[in-house]
């Protein structure tokens, strides 16, 4: 992720769906293989050693599905607030009127979509929705982001490129000290007009799958 994003990451979605597709059947009565990791050439004895599942359930925490996080938009999860911000700013600052853009944030969005030169230039899918200064741009001009911002005709427009390059990020130690206990981030706006627009992420504290 630090570098440009691959579509193995929409791998995701396939080995999801098995598992639930597999909880389903499972639920209904389907069975399968008594002793698939015990039993003879079973996972055990042909891959691995003995272990355990008795900890699943029981860990810190809870279930990793618990503590499951949902997004707004199509984009990467750390840029959700900021984006939001920016489809309140744009109603006072339209992306024509924009002179410069300065964002404050914690390190770990920093490095992870707004370092290396293919953030700033991404030219695939995949990099562009990982990408903090494509996404604020495409929904600064937009006046959204969904799967119309990620088509290789959006993505390579160079129209977007030159509200890109007046934005700056850099990274806040207090933000980052917060994190991730909080992801805050603060959005600083100048108009072409002299106006300065202001504003930090309301949406401060962790968003879980409960909201």
């Amino acid at each position: 992720r630090y570098i440009s994003v691959t579509g193995v990451q929409s791998c995701a979605l396939p080995i999801s769906q098995g598992g639930l597709w597999a909880a389903l059947l499972a639920r209904e009565g389907m069975t399968g293989p008594t002793a698939a990791y015990e039993g003879e050439e079973g996972v055990w004895q042909m891959v691995t050693d003995p272990f355990s599942l008795d900890h699943l359930g029981r860990m810190p925490g809870g279930l990793a599905v618990e503590r499951a996080n949902y997004k707004a938009f199509a984009a990467e999860y750390h840029c959700q607030a900021l984006l939001s911000r920016v489809l309140e700013v744009r109603q006072q600052v339209p992306a024509d009127q924009v002179a410069v853009v300065h964002i404050q944030t914690y390190g770990y969005l920093l490095r992870n979509i707004a370092v290396g030169a293919e953030k700033w230039d991404p030219q695939t899918r995949e990099t562009a929705d990982h990408s903090l200064p494509y996404i604020l741009a495409a929904a600064w001009v937009d006046g959204g982001f969904g799967p119309a911002s990620l088509t290789p005709e959006r993505i390579a427009d160079p129209a977007l490129r030159p509200l890109m390059a007046k934005m700056t990020v850099v990274e806040h130690p207090d933000l980052t000290a917060q994190y991730p206990a909080k992801y805050v981030s603060e959005l600083e706006v100048v108009a072409t007009d002299g106006r300065q627009v202001t504003c930090r992420d309301r949406k401060s504290t962790r968003l879980n799958s409960s909201h």
